[in-house]
């Protein structure tokens, strides 16, 4: 999702650029019309036969006023580049030999769209500040690329300290603004600008604190201090980062208290545009989306336009920042423009239903016009027409995949709409070249998707949509499970309290059909009463009546890491989100080593905490060693395992009506005949920053369906926060695990697997 934001050339000037996905943005002055076509061409061919002899000055007042004007003449424009460029390195070999344009540098406003008098005083081929930010400004206005001659010399002005230091607030923010819409990132210029804004502000805040408000006049008169950074200017610049994707922390952190100081003074598109970029660099503060957040929704949004509610939703979601009341308002504002045809795009309204799955919000006022504006577009698609007023838009795949995916996440995505969204995903596929042209992200979204749908919905056949659709999600969803094996510091740390407590676990385990990776998976296979015939009700474990299960097999096929034993070359996993949270995560070269398990020297001390105690010590396990060899054709056999798709009927009458935990709760009930067998399978979820909104702590949608495909796989599902984790000592852990295990109800089961395990390894 893109955003732009433009600045206006001029010294005096406050033009805004377009806020558009995937658009240049940063349009012309609208000054267009007022000069003739025919009068324009003839100056511009004037200038162009005079090209040699224009000054800096006259190159960029010509350049800036094309732009005012809109009036693109590609002859004009490429000869001025190349003018430019050869002036513009001519310039540099005499800047450091005096201070001409320093005054211009900190002129701040005012002064018209002329470079001023400093030219003349340092030759005819010396570029000041502003020129170079006119001209630039005007190439990327009118959507010309100057070619990398000229974008390269404007770089190395930028790069340039003693150069750098000249530019206004202005200048710089148009500057970036201009390569970032042109395309062109060079990372030595960005972080020269980085630093140098970084520097002028912490200047400005020292000399203020130190010298009281003469000390800031004063300082004003040498430096531009925070009054000269305008609101625009600060929007320009994130965006400009955002666009270019370059790092951009020291900058971000830097201008975050003037953010917050002065909201207020920032337009609706800045807003957007700043949210939008900091989200897009993963820099997330959360004061500052607080306020950002509360101002928005006390007092703009009945001014947010379309593209600005779908970039705040993307923004807040990206950044996962819970903030309901302004949700409330965006769902509103988008539903509200619903009524005005062509106002609201799919691109918005896919934005917007995706940024609220994220965080498991169903609004229904949002999915019935959803499903409304996708009936019409469906109607359209069959030859019945829209019966939309005339506002039919094509859906096309990414944003089919990307609404599957956000409506299947609150539950709302029923039979009917998911068979509409399969045929427009049909037609939009076909479109763009088949199935094999689809990115791995819409793969993956509408594989996941339809795990979802099919989780609410067990008892329907679902629609497949374009023959290997559903077959292709599968083949990316389960490659990426199988080939992500990343063990974090946390997960480890878990592991090796689960080994304490004399249980053995997987760590990086597949499910039997390869579509879930378990952080640590325990499965111990315990003795339990019963004899019973298949079907026959006897009570569960904490007193409910239920029916008995089926017995359990041992998978066949299984992936991951034995904490007991030592797997080489074990990679780690690590998140722009999670790179502030250095717990929760360990170097990508470090290599697992856990502690083997050694009976009673382990278990005993433990059992207590379960309700069970051993009478006498097991002797010492023979340790075994499993390696990336074994890993890796692990993995080459789950990729292949197969999975039903789509749902049939017979697919869902063999679904357990019972829960997971119902399921083991009824592997422990008393019976009332004979012992047998039966596989205990706990999935410990050790789950990080990302499984949680960054300021409330709430898991997020991916989590819970996360959580409720592996209960409808067999697994009694234990999380174990990071937060909770890290909230005690590591003194304590074992006892704030079995307390989790406990919560979930696992308790009795588990005393039950700690002591089979000590009977197994003293017989």
């Amino acid at each position: 999702m893109n955003a732009a934001a433009g600045g206006d050339g001029h010294e005096d000037g406050d033009g805004d650029g377009g806020v558009s996905g995937g658009d240049r943005g940063g349009g012309g002055g609208g000054q267009e019309g007022l000069i003739p076509d025919r009068l324009l061409r003839k100056c511009c061919e004037r200038a162009l036969a005079t090209m040699q002899d224009s000054s800096p000055q006259n190159l960029s007042n010509l350049l800036w006023a094309l732009a005012k004007l809109g009036y693109r003449h590609d002859a004009l424009l490429g000869a001025a580049a190349a003018q430019a460029a050869r002036q513009m390195a001519d310039s540099r070999v005499g800047a450091a030999h005096g201070a001409g344009g320093a005054a211009e540098g900190v002129r701040g406003a005012g002064g018209g769209g002329c470079g001023g008098a400093d030219d003349r005083s340092q030759g005819p081929s010396h570029w000041s500040s502003q020129s170079v930010s006119n001209s630039t400004w005007a190439f990327a206005t009118l959507g010309a690329q100057p070619g990398g001659e000229y974008l390269e010399q404007v770089c190395r002005h930028l790069a340039r300290r003693s150069l750098l230091s000249r530019f206004s607030w202005q200048h710089i923010a148009n500057t970036v603004w201009a390569l970032a819409t042109l395309q062109h990132h060079d990372a030595e210029a960005m972080e020269a600008v980085e630093q140098e804004v970084a520097a002028r502000l912490a200047k400005a805040n020292t000399t203020e604190a130190e010298g009281g408000p003469d000390g800031a006049v004063s300082h004003r008169r040498e430096l531009p201090s925070t009054s000269g950074l305008r609101s625009q200017h600060i929007a320009n610049l994130l965006w400009g980062y955002g666009t270019l994707e370059h790092p951009a922390p020291v900058l971000f952190f830097a201008v975050r208290p003037i953010m917050e100081r002065r909201v207020a003074e920032f337009s609706e598109q800045e807003l957007s545009n700043s949210v939008w970029a900091a989200a897009r660099l993963a820099l997330y503060d959360r004061q500052l989306m607080d306020v950002i957040g509360d101002h928005i929704s006390a007092a703009r949004l009945p001014y947010l336009l379309p593209q600005h509610v779908a970039n705040l939703a993307w923004a807040y979601s990206r950044l996962t920042h819970a903030h309901r009341a302004l949700f409330d308002g965006l769902v509103a504002r988008a539903v509200s423009y619903t009524s005005t045809p062509g106002a609201l795009t799919w691109q918005h309204l896919t934005n917007v239903c995706s940024s609220a799955g994220v965080f498991g919000w169903r609004y229904p006022a949002l999915v019935d016009v959803t499903e409304r504006r996708l009936a019409a577009c469906y109607r359209c698609y069959c030859g019945g027409g829209g019966g939309g007023g005339g506002d039919v838009q094509p859906l096309y795949a990414q944003q089919a995949c990307n609404l599957a995916w956000g409506l299947s996440l609150v539950g709302s995505c029923s039979p009917r709409t998911w068979g509409q969204l399969m045929e427009l995903l049909g037609v939009a596929v076909e479109a763009q070249g088949g199935v094999e042209e689809l990115p791995p992200e819409a793969l993956t979204q509408i594989y996941q998707a339809y795990l979802n749908v099919r989780l609410d919905n067990p008892t329907v056949t679902l629609a497949a949509g374009v023959p290997g659709l559903l077959h292709r999600g599968a083949q990316v969803w389960r490659t990426n499970n199988a080939r992500g094996i990343q063990v974090s510091a946390f997960q480890k740390q878990v592991s090796h309290t689960l080994l304490r407590l004399g249980l053995r676990n997987q760590m990086e385990r597949l499910t039997d059909d390869g579509h879930f990776s378990i952080d640590m998976a325990v499965e111990v296979e315990v003795e339990v009463d019963g004899d019973a015939d298949e079907g026959e009700e006897r009570p569960a474990g904490d007193g409910r009546w239920q029916q008995q299960p089926q017995l359990l097999e041992r998978p066949q096929r299984q992936l991951g890491v034995m904490a007991s034993e030592h797997l080489g070359e074990v990679h780690d996993w690590i998140t722009p989100a999670q790179k502030q949270n250095p717990y929760d995560c360990t170097s990508r070269d470090d290599t697992i080593t856990t502690p083997e398990f050694h009976g009673a020297s382990m278990v005993t001390p433990h059992l207590s905490l379960l309700g069970a105690a051993p009478d006498k010590s097991p002797s010492p396990p023979t340790a075994k060693t499993g390696g990336a060899d074994a890993v890796e054709a692990a993995t080459a056999t789950a990729i292949t395992a197969a999975a039903p798709i789509p749902a049939t009927d017979s697919d869902a009458a063999t679904t357990a009506n019972t829960t997971a935990r119902a399921r083991l709760l009824g592997a422990s009930a008393p019976s009332r005949r004979r012992c047998r067998s039966r596989l205990f399978r706990v999935a410990v979820e050790a789950d990080g920053p990302g499984h949680y909104t960054a300021n409330t702590r709430q898991p997020l949608g991916m989590g819970l369906y996360r959580r409720r495909c592996l209960e409808e796989r067999g697994w009694v599902v234990v999380t174990v926060a990071y937060w909770r984790w890290y909230e005690v000592s590591p003194a304590k852990r074992d006892l704030l695990l079995t307390e989790l295990l406990r919560e979930a109800g696992v308790g009795e089961l588990l005393t039950a697997a700690v002591a089979a395990e000590y009977r197994r390894r003293v017989d």
